[in-house]
């Protein structure tokens, strides 16, 4: 895995772990951040 990758991964799941706090917040919008979420994993996984 080359560190440019590595760095991404960690940017990913400190973005997680902030949408998470959020979720928590609005449980209504639970949804909206979980298309979020799989958006910038989809253009996370495009090297």
């Amino acid at each position: 895995m080359r560190k440019s990758g590595f760095y991404k991964l960690i940017l990913a799941f400190f973005i997680f772990l902030i949408y998470s706090l959020i979720i928590k917040s609005f449980d209504n919008q639970t949804i909206w951040v979980g298309t979020l979420w799989n958006k910038i994993l989809k253009k996370l996984t495009i090297y």
